[in-house]
């Protein structure tokens, strides 16, 4: 299996012509490509929590470290699981809006796709299972089963149709809420719940929720033609200005929370630089109902910037 990974990385519509590769070597790092690798950095809002609930940033050598980093692989794991589902039932919106996706476009066939998924989720709920009873806290637990029955019922047309991502606000909700349960179940696992954990629960919880709403910027059209009821669809302008006010909302939780001393003061005033910008970037939406590449570029720096920059200034303060 050649070079899969770099296949997968380097050409995500991945041409059946290229020599030098076989079908297994198509097939897995169609696989690969369906895990969305690059997006599995939005799981540094949980690894997040574990730093926040231990005081600092552990070494890398550390026990804490080993089990933040085994959080940090269930959940990617879960991830993976989820993201491969949602193509798989989403194969007739993105017929529409992204008719090049590998599932689309008879790459990955559906069989092996639900495989693929079923497996990653089994895989990450079995990891989070063993380190969570190697602590003796199996409650903590619950935060991975509630985002893996929510990931699953977002996109389900499968077997329940409850299908929440077409259900209005409910698919954001259940991002959110899937987020913050992972959020909630890192920081148990290092500290019993305080109002710090409860803050990074809340924060978690708008981050993704804004996320959830943002996102179907992009399948606004196959959204429409499928039937789906989501935010975005059915009033955009309203939908934009509801995020703006979740982004403005976790950023004054966040600082809230820093200047009565229950998060670090420095790093929250610095990693709000990306709330401010998805702020920004949010008000310029006659672009983003356009093509939905600024509210793209908003929510990816949320994800993955805003707990990045925290955490490294978190550990710059522990050098000093």
């Amino acid at each position: 299996m050649k070079n899969f990974i770099d296949m997968a990385i380097s050409n995500k519509e991945i041409k059946t012509t290229r020599k030098g590769y076989t079908d297994v070597d198509m097939l897995f790092s169609s696989i690969f490509y369906e895990t969305r690798p690059f997006f599995v950095l939005s799981i540094l809002n949980p690894i997040l929590a574990a730093v926040l609930a231990l005081g600092y940033v552990p070494d890398i050598v550390s026990l804490q470290a080993w089990f933040i980093a085994l959080g940090f692989l269930s959940y990617a794991l879960m991830e993976s699981g989820s993201n491969i589902w949602n193509n798989l039932n989403d194969i007739e919106e993105d017929a529409v809006s992204k008719p090049t996706t590998l599932q689309v476009a008879g790459r990955l066939p559906p069989s092996i796709a639900l495989k693929a998924s079923f497996t990653f989720y089994t895989l990450g709920l079995l990891l989070a299972l063993y380190f969570t009873l190697r602590i003796n806290r199996p409650w903590a637990l619950i935060g991975y089963l509630i985002y893996m029955v929510l990931s699953f019922l977002y996109s389900d047309r499968r077997y329940t149709n409850v299908r929440l991502k077409a259900r209005w606000w409910a698919g954001p909700g259940a991002i959110g809420v899937g987020f913050a349960a992972l959020s909630y179940s890192l920081y148990e696992i290092f500290k019993d719940i305080d109002i710090t954990g409860w803050g990074i629960v809340v924060i978690t919880f708008l981050t993704y929720l804004y996320m959830g709403a943002v996102k179907d910027f992009r399948d606004i059209e196959g959204d429409r033609k499928a039937g789906n009821i989501t935010p975005a669809s059915v009033n955009p302008w309203g939908t934009m200005v509801i995020s703006l006010f979740v982004a403005w909302l976790a950023l004054a939780v966040q600082l809230v929370l820093a200047f009565l001393g229950y998060f670090p003061l420095i790093p929250s005033l610095v990693s709000s630089v990306c709330w401010v910008r998805v702020a920004k970037l949010t008000l310029e939406g006659r672009r983003a109902l356009e093509d939905g590449i600024t509210m793209m570029k908003s929510f990816m720096d949320l994800k993955v910037f805003y707990p990045l920059l925290f955490i490294l200034v978190m550990w710059l303060m522990q050098l000093i």
